[in-house]
């Protein structure tokens, strides 16, 4: 089934699946046990498991309710940006099933915090689920930022918000003194804990500094976004780069990571190309406090989390009698 879906032009994909998740209802899901894999907090919030699905699957949390009835560790809403965003003309996804490898180039389109504000508090505030949710933001500000960090913080029920500094179509250099401006501006205003989520561009030197600067002012970080590469069939001329071969290109930033020891002090999702529970259990071994889940879902959908929850569930019941 799935490679038939795959087989589809994948704006056209997108768009279909994106209209079944969002009128499914959800107990029409075929699974309804958590995965309770063990884990420590994630920057002071509790988590049934690890494992979690990224910004970018529901930009607008519309398909929110669908989603925390899956038995992930947590869901991020966004990236969501302080007005009303369409996505870039022209060729958006370029698919590569064999690879579980896809090229985007959205441009960080969002209906607003407006709308993403109303609908989390419709959404959340009948919940009391396992699931937590975090959400994603990106402004072109400090202002934008400290807008959109004030107001998702008024919602009790979002436990964590992560900044993207690092979307590919927009941030061509990373200018380390700017975010660090941005971080004391939104550290006066918000007690939920701060994800700050990086390029995958990232030199030794750069990375060092970065950590310096910052790491007074976050919780944590997310590594990584997508990897910029030219591609001339948007307007900006730059796709982001996803799945399993972000992953292997991934490789150098974890070493230096781990290197740096910075998984020693702040907390550490990894995002990037994950299709495997073994590649989880080797990040979360490496220090890594959860993974997320991006492109998998583009290619599996439900059942892609369901595979990953199933083989962590059994690892886990294995080490648990084994102890015994």
């Amino acid at each position: 089934m799935f490679t038939l879906i795959n087989k589809l032009p994948p704006n056209i994909t997108y768009t279909i699946s994106h209209k079944l998740l969002k009128y499914l209802p959800h107990k029409l899901i075929p699974w309804k046990s958590f995965c309770k894999y063990p884990v420590k907090l994630l920057c002071g919030v509790e988590l049934i498991n690890p494992v979690g699905l990224g910004a970018g699957i529901d930009k607008d949390g519309d398909l929110l309710r669908q989603l925390l009835n899956v038995g992930l560790g947590f869901v991020v809403v966004g990236s969501i940006t302080l007005r009303p965003r369409k996505k870039i003309q022209g060729v958006n996804y370029v698919k590569y099933p064999k690879y579980y490898t896809m090229l985007n180039a959205l441009g960080l389109p969002s209906r607003g915090l407006h709308y993403v504000y109303s609908k989390l508090n419709e959404v959340l505030s009948k919940y009391d689920g396992l699931t937590k949710v975090f959400v994603s933001v990106a402004g072109f500000s400090c202002e934008e930022f400290v807008k959109l960090v004030y107001y998702i913080s008024k919602i009790s029920k979002v436990s964590i918000i992560e900044l993207n500094v690092s979307c590919p179509q927009y941030i061509d250099k990373i200018n380390i003194d700017y975010i660090t401006d941005v971080l004391k501006h939104i550290s006066s205003i918000t007690t939920k804990p701060i994800l700050l989520k990086l390029s995958p561009k990232l030199s030794r030197s750069v990375l060092r500094e970065l950590f310096r600067k910052t790491s007074k002012y976050v919780d944590g970080y997310v590594i990584s976004n997508t990897f910029p590469i030219t591609f001339k069939y948007v307007k900006t001329g730059i796709a982001g780069l996803s799945g399993y071969l972000l992953f292997k290109t991934n490789l150098g930033l974890i070493r230096e990571v781990i290197r740096l020891g910075i998984h020693e002090t702040h907390d550490i999702i990894y995002s990037g190309g994950v299709v495997s529970a073994n590649q989880i259990i080797q990040l979360l071994k490496l220090g890594f406090r959860a993974v997320e889940l991006v492109t998998l879902f583009t290619f599996e959908y439900f059942y892609g989390i369901y595979r990953i929850l199933h083989s962590l569930c059994n690892v886990a019941y294995y080490c648990e009698n084994k102890s015994k």
